[in-house]
């Protein structure tokens, strides 16, 4: 049985990684491969927020915001090889918009990815989809951007999600083999398991269906539960250390 322990908490170790991705900067973005082979290009005049953010913003609020810049470039930015100055104009316009609102910073921040998160958002907002109309105004000339770049990594996180819990799956039946041959057993439900594999493979099939039909923030909302749900199930199956 101990054996069976140290398994699935190195099952455990070996996926936690996967289980978030916190930004495109983070040590993980090497595993997401850009298709056209771009270089992390970098706004050189980013947008100084100190000097348009809004009084009301709280100090959290405002280091919040400021810290989502790199991850946003990365994003707009950095995968593609065309377009370079308008894009790294509307991912500083993004990241001057995002600080201006506190209620946005508020909603966005809570996710796994907030830079995706926004990048989405900043896809509906722009094609009048979701939010003010000021936010469409001010986002609008850079609609095909925001929306190209959500849909990029959209879909790559989510083949990265699904890739994650196939893995997971395949660690845990070659356990299963091995229980048989030696007879001991795992304290945990497969049953449960293996059903929570599966609805977190569709949510990434959903998130990609959804941003297939433009629907962006749905999307990468979608992606977000995810993300914490493979969390959550990893943490169920790692063995609680012996006292």
């Amino acid at each position: 049985m101990a054996a069976n322990k140290t398994r699935i908490a190195a099952i455990a170790g070996s996926l936690a990684a996967l289980a978030i991705i916190l930004s495109p900067v983070s040590p993980l973005a090497p595993l997401l491969p850009s298709p056209s082979g771009g270089s992390n290009i970098f706004s050189e005049e980013p947008v100084n927020e100190t000097a348009i953010a809004p009084p009301e913003i709280s100090e959290e609020d405002f280091e919040e915001c400021n810290s989502v810049g790199d991850g946003i470039d990365s994003i707009v930015v950095a995968p593609f090889d065309d377009d370079i100055q308008n894009r790294t104009i509307a991912s500083s316009l993004l990241v001057g918009e995002y600080c201006n609102r506190p209620h946005l910073v508020g909603e966005i921040s809570g996710t796994v990815d907030p830079g995706l998160t926004l990048v989405a958002d900043a896809g509906d907002a722009a094609s009048g989809q979701r939010g003010e109309q000021e936010l469409k105004d001010s986002l609008s000339d850079h609609t095909a951007i925001y929306c190209e770049a959500a849909e990029l990594k959209i879909m790559q996180d989510s083949e990265f999600l699904r890739f994650a819990a196939q893995t997971f799956r395949e660690e845990l039946l070659a356990l299963e083999e091995e229980e048989n041959t030696t007879n001991t057993t795992a304290s945990f439900d497969r049953n449960q398991t293996y059903a929570e594999i599966d609805r977190i493979s569709a949510m990434a099939a959903s998130a990609q269906d959804l941003v297939q039909s433009d629907q962006f923030y749905d999307s990468a909302k979608v992606l977000d539960d995810g993300f914490m749900a493979f969390e959550i199930l990893i943490k169920g199956t790692e063995e609680p250390e012996e006292v």
